[in-house]
């Protein structure tokens, strides 16, 4: 197995993880899982064009760096924005503990996109 396709797989089982997880009122976890489809979906990528993946977990550098590459990343531009940051954003005993609902199911059909997307890239 190539590395970007280790990445696209590590990818694919974080958007089951949140699906799995949404399933089991697991909200926080399946936010956290879909941010992190995303995530590895775009340095699979990366890494899928010979591209050294940065040690980042921001998801619009990530994004960026795939634009420089290629334009029709724009696509997913609004779903990469509202996945960004949901890494940590109900990780830790804050203010609010746990995402709405809705806001989990979007995440992770955002995510999807996002995953895709890079998948019909890649293969």
């Amino acid at each position: 197995m190539e590395l970007y396709q280790a990445w696209l797989y590590k990818a694919e089982n974080d958007f089951w993880g949140a699906e799995i997880l949404f399933a089991n009122a697991l909200n926080d976890l399946a936010i956290y899982h879909a941010q992190q489809c995303a995530e590895k979906s775009l340095k699979g990528f990366l890494k899928f064009k010979e591209v050294d993946i940065p040690k980042t977990h921001n998801l619009d550098k990530l994004l960026d760096l795939c634009k420089k590459i290629d334009a029709e990343f724009d696509i997913i531009d609004y779903q990469v924005f509202e996945l960004n940051g949901l890494d940590v954003r109900y990780r830790y005993p804050l203010s609010v503990l746990e995402p709405e609902v809705e806001e989990v199911e979007i995440a992770i059909a955002q995510a999807e996109t996002v995953l895709n997307f890079i998948k019909e890239k890649c293969f």
